[in-house]
C-alpha cells in the first residue's frame, strides 16, 4: 500500500460508518442494531490490482478495495466496522493510521454480500 499525499478531489465517494451490534440474548443470538459511528464521511476507494493484491492480501486475506479517508477526529473507527455506499457494505478488515494522528486513515476492504 503506497503512502500518497491525498487530494480533496479524490476523496468523491459519500459513506456512511457502521458498526454491527456486539450484544448477544440469552440464547446467544445477537441483539441491537448496527450502530452509526458516522453518518457521512468522503473517502476515495480503488479496486486492488497487480502486485498490490499479493501484498494486500497479506495483512487482510479477503480484501478487494483499498480506501483512503480523512475524518473528523475523535470519530472511532475499528476494523469489524464496514463503510455503507448506497446499498453496498465495505468491511473493513485492515486499518493503517498514515499520520498517527487519528485524522487521515488507508484501510484494506472487502465487500460483504
Amino acid at each position: 500500500m503506497a503512502n500518497e499525499k491525498s487530494r480533496s478531489g479524490q476523496l468523491r465517494h459519500r459513506v456512511a460508518i457502521k458498526r454491527p451490534p456486539t450484544g448477544t440474548g440469552s440464547r446467544g443470538q445477537v441483539k441491537g442494531d448496527d450502530q452509526t459511528v458516522s453518518p457521512l464521511e468522503y473517502c476515495s476507494i480503488e479496486t486492488i490490482s497487480g502486485r498490490e493484491v499479493e501484498q494486500s492480501r497479506a495483512m487482510y486475506p479477503e480484501a478487494t478495495y483499498k480506501v483512503e479517508m480523512r475524518i473528523r477526529q475523535g470519530v472511532p473507527i475499528e476494523m469489524g466496522d464496514y463503510l455503507l455506499l448506497g446499498t453496498r457494505k465495505l468491511n473493513i478488515g485492515h486499518i493503517d493510521d498514515i499520520d498517527q494522528r487519528g485524522i487521515k486513515y488507508l484501510m484494506l476492504c472487502a465487500e460483504l454480500k
